[in-house]
């Protein structure tokens, strides 16, 4: 499956352009000197996409794993420190 455009629209919508992380909360559209803009948004998964994944070990069936309560919206650096480290970002971190 994939992530849907509506759930794609959604997210960018209600995250203000921001990292949903609160305690990084990074602009996901930064500008550069010269005022042309970029995009650094992640669209991550809460409970991993496949059981392997991480917080995939989940009675959320597949399926729904795409649709937009599964989603968040985080910058590289958040993306790639929570999923690798699923331990210390359990489901409940992750989904508040």
């Amino acid at each position: 499956m994939a992530i849907s455009s509506k759930v794609i629209r959604l997210l960018l919508s209600r995250s203000g352009g921001y990292c949903g992380n609160p305690a990084c909360h990074s602009d996901l559209f930064p500008f550069f000197e010269d005022k042309t803009i970029t995009n650094v948004e992640e669209l991550a998964h809460i409970i991993g996409q496949s059981k392997g994944g991480p917080r995939g070990n989940n009675s959320l069936p597949l399926e729904d794993r795409d649709e937009y309560e599964n989603i968040i919206l985080l910058c590289p650096t958040c993306h790639t420190k929570i999923d690798k480290n699923p331990e210390l970002y359990p489901l409940k971190i992750v989904k508040k």
